[in-house]
């Protein structure tokens, strides 16, 4: 060996030979055809499970809209990550609508059924039949603790790229200390590329993070 990250293969029986160290981030890998039989190569996008696609943060506004082409063919199915940190105004309830080449899809194909409990016990059932969006849960304005209403979950998207039903789910809590569950579809034929998540009244702050998840 003649530098760091050097490693020793071999060509042969009893045949060392030095294997210089490869490039940042990349993974050591079998490979018949060079002379150790080893070489180092960038991993595939699928090896992680998850690969990060896009993400931002936003403050006080009414509606937060993933990039045009955020689904796209490579991945069929994507997990998504919101965190609401605030509400301000007449803020009452958070929804979310697919979307297509920068046009909310407001027509009546939701369909959704969900149940929640709160800290104090309280449970309960929600349901939208042929809506014009899916209600996540309730907010009120103000920022952190359980006199205001903050939202964080994760939604799993199955096929919105696809010309077929968009079916999705999601978890997390919603309200003060109200925790749900929800599954639901799109009922529509349309291939999605992005999602709105906005609010009936006021603003919202928070981020938000979308990855793809690995085909195989």
């Amino acid at each position: 060996v003649t530098a760091k990250g050097d490693i020793i293969g071999a060509t042969a029986s009893s045949t060392p030979s030095r294997l210089a160290v490869g490039a940042n981030n990349t993974i050591l890998t079998a490979d018949s055809t060079t002379a150790t039989g080893l070489k180092w190569a960038t991993p595939a996008a699928s090896a992680s499970g998850l690969t990060f696609i896009t993400g931002a943060a936003f403050s006080a506004v009414a509606s937060v809209s993933l990039p045009n082409s955020t689904f796209t063919s490579t991945y069929t199915n994507y997990k998504l990550v919101f965190n609401i940190t605030s509400a301000a105004g007449a803020a009452a309830e958070t929804r979310f609508r697919m979307r297509a080449s920068g046009t909310d899809d407001t027509a009546a194909n939701y369909y959704m059924g969900g149940t929640y409990v709160a800290y104090t016990g309280a449970n309960g059932i929600v349901n939208t039949n042929g809506g014009t969006y899916i209600p996540y849960g309730s907010i009120a304005a103000g920022s952190g603790g359980i006199s205001s209403q903050s939202t964080q979950f994760e939604m799993t998207l199955f096929s919105p790229q696809t010309s077929s039903a968009t079916v999705f789910t999601t978890m997390g809590g919603r309200g003060s200390w109200t925790y749900t569950a929800q599954t639901g579809v799109n009922n529509s034929s349309t291939a999605f590329d992005a999602l709105t998540y906005y609010v009936d009244a006021g603003t919202i702050t928070g981020n938000y993070r979308v990855y793809g998840i690995a085909n195989s």
